[in-house]
């Protein structure tokens, strides 16, 4: 777990966010998937994708916790 945790770290820390959307229609139909996720992209252009789960199954909700606030961002 540690190793996975400092391949994270290379791969996020450091990298600002360059813009977020929604998976638009093609992408759905590539992942074979029914819900629409938020999708955010990174200043190296990697994507963060929301799952369902950890085969993929479907896009997923992303949560926002803090300062004392909980924000929900779903699937549309």
């Amino acid at each position: 777990m540690e190793q996975f945790i400092k391949n994270l770290e290379r791969q996020l820390i450091g990298k600002s966010i360059k813009s977020i959307r929604y998976m638009n229609d093609r992408e759905m139909e590539m992942f074979g998937w029914y819900k629409r996720p938020l999708i955010i992209l990174l200043s190296d252009d990697t994507f963060i994708v929301p799952q369902k789960d950890d085969e993929g199954n479907d896009g997923g909700a992303i949560a926002l916790v803090g300062n004392k606030k909980f924000t929900l961002i779903p699937t549309t």
